[in-house]
């Protein structure tokens, strides 16, 4: 049994969270970030057809990234 009826289906939530996680590595002076791109938020469908609000996430990130010196 687990508490609430909670699942694992959103382990790690970085898609809405990544400003948070910047902010705590720059809090804790980390001066690097590694990150994989998920191609398959980038092409859906493998191959062909972009999804542009995936490449809007990752700019996103990279801006804010950059912005926080990382």
């Amino acid at each position: 049994h687990i508490a609430n009826n909670d699942t694992a289906d959103v382990a790690d939530d970085q898609y809405h969270h990544y400003k948070e996680d910047v902010d705590l590595l720059a809090k804790f002076n980390f001066d690097a970030y590694r990150f994989s791109i998920s191609w398959s938020r980038i092409f859906p469908e493998g191959v062909g057809k972009v999804n542009w609000a995936g490449v809007a996430y990752y700019n996103r990130m990279i801006n804010y990234l950059v912005k926080k010196g990382k």
